[in-house]
């Protein structure tokens, strides 16, 4: 929710979409912190409770993805496809490119 209050209203669809991924990278790679959190709470939490909250997020996230896809849809700017589906895909392919990469062994050879 924090990105996304960041984001201007104003801007057409596709220029909000490329602005919360730049805005939410820059967001999670100045703090590391959260970024692990969000990648090893799993070993600490219970695994039922964390997906559960993990769903919850995720789908308020693609919620918020598809409402802006929808609206460049409307506009031209986004082909005629399930805005839901595109949303699942882009948050997906989203976290497997940052915060689910926290920590891989280049970044655990460059701590040491």
């Amino acid at each position: 929710a924090y990105i996304f209050d960041h984001i201007q209203k104003s801007l057409p669809p596709k220029e909000r979409l490329v602005q919360l991924m730049y805005e939410s990278t820059q967001y999670l790679t100045k703090d590391k912190f959260n970024m692990q959190l969000l990648r090893y709470e799993v070993s600490q939490q219970c695994r039922q409770l964390l997906e559960q909250y993990e769903r919850l997020i995720d789908d308020s996230v693609i919620n918020k993805l598809s409402t802006i896809i929808r609206e460049g849809q409307r506009q031209g700017d986004f082909w005629a496809l399930d805005p839901t589906l595109m949303a699942y895909s882009m948050f997906k392919l989203y976290k497997a490119f940052t915060y689910e990469r926290v920590n891989t062994p280049a970044d655990a050879a460059s701590s040491l």
